[in-house]
């Protein structure tokens, strides 16, 4: 998995993903969207008419499955058009006093103090997940897209085309629940459909233990994490590392 530390001032990504293909098949595979692309589509996912922006602010894409938020948690799939590029798209928390905010924070962010099994795994053993990133998880597994009432694993078997590519991304929460959804993906997608899956974060808060890093690695080794480099989100929940960054921002001073 590669890590990026981005400058304070520096919004811009370039990325350059290189084809590959299917010989076996004969199937020529999508290259990946880029993260510049991936970025802005998570921006996108807080507006509240989601189809419009991205019509409007990203009118290459057009929105594919979008079902409607469960329990504060929401994800849309994007189509490149003319391509076969996809984009799942994972909203972080919800900065608000609403029920999806304190479901967002209170239930999934802060709910860190007790782990669950990864039970999708490969080789690794005793990998682990936080509570909160399980619940978010589970809750993203029940979306069912409007127009066809399917699941984000039935969608993506029964209308994304094979040798297409699909990211899956999210910004901080979003990020977060990134792992574990492509990790599910990965081991539960038909062999064909799971070959040009990738995973590109941003700002994302760590979700499981160490064995769950090793095994989103050795699912994703090239896996792209993008990060602020005094951004204190994606440091949790190591409070010695946090209280590092605090102390850089002044924020380790009463006022």
């Amino acid at each position: 998995m590669q890590r990026f530390f981005l400058g304070k001032w520096i919004i811009v990504v370039f990325l350059f993903v290189a084809c590959s293909t299917n010989k076996k098949n004969q199937t020529t595979s999508a290259r990946p969207v880029s993260a510049q692309e991936a970025i802005l589509l998570n921006q996108l996912i807080y507006k509240t008419n989601l189809r419009d922006s991205v019509a409007k602010y990203a009118p290459e894409f057009e929105v594919v499955f979008l079902p409607k938020a469960v329990n504060g948690n929401l994800a849309f799939i994007a189509k490149k058009k003319d391509s076969n590029q996809y984009a799942l798209v994972i909203r972080g928390s919800m900065i608000e006093f609403s029920k999806a905010g304190f479901q967002n924070f209170i239930l999934q962010d802060f709910n860190i103090f007790t782990m669950k099994k990864w039970a999708y795994a490969d080789s690794v053993k005793d990998a682990y997940i936080s509570n909160g990133t399980a619940v978010g998880f589970n809750n993203l597994l029940e979306l069912k897209d409007d127009a066809t009432q399917l699941s984000i694993k039935d969608f993506i078997e029964q209308k994304i085309p094979t040798g297409s590519s699909v990211v899956i991304t999210g910004h901080s929460l979003g990020g977060n629940l990134a792992y574990p959804l492509a990790g599910y993906l990965k081991k539960t997608l038909p062999a064909q459909q799971k070959l040009n899956l990738q995973l590109i974060s941003f700002g994302a808060p760590a979700a499981g233990n160490a064995a769950f890093v090793q095994d989103m690695e050795e699912k994703f080794p090239t896996a792209e994490r993008y990060v602020m480099d005094k951004d204190i989100a994606p440091l949790f929940p190591d409070m010695d590392k946090i209280a590092k960054v605090s102390a850089l921002l002044g924020l380790d001073k009463v006022l």
